[in-house]
């Protein structure tokens, strides 16, 4: 997986950290890219459905389930 910086910030800094925004302190909050919301989910549904599980929108413990299955069928 590669880091995915926000689009605004210090634009020479790669590895800038995301920040929220602070109007009372004249800090703009951190603009996300859709790869930062698209490639994690992409990483997790690939271990979900490498462990043979199903994706399912109402299981928020399925990551862990498959992290699970894969040590115990020791993949």
């Amino acid at each position: 997986m590669q880091y995915i910086p926000p689009l605004n910030g210090d634009l020479g800094n790669a590895a800038r950290s995301y920040v929220n925004a602070d109007p009372s302190n004249g800090i703009e909050g951190s603009i996300p890219t859709a790869q930062a919301f698209e490639h994690p989910m992409r990483e997790i549904l690939n271990v979900i459905t490498g462990a043979g599980l199903t994706p399912a929108g109402a299981n928020l413990a399925q990551m862990s389930a498959a992290i699970t299955a894969m040590i115990a069928a020791a993949i």
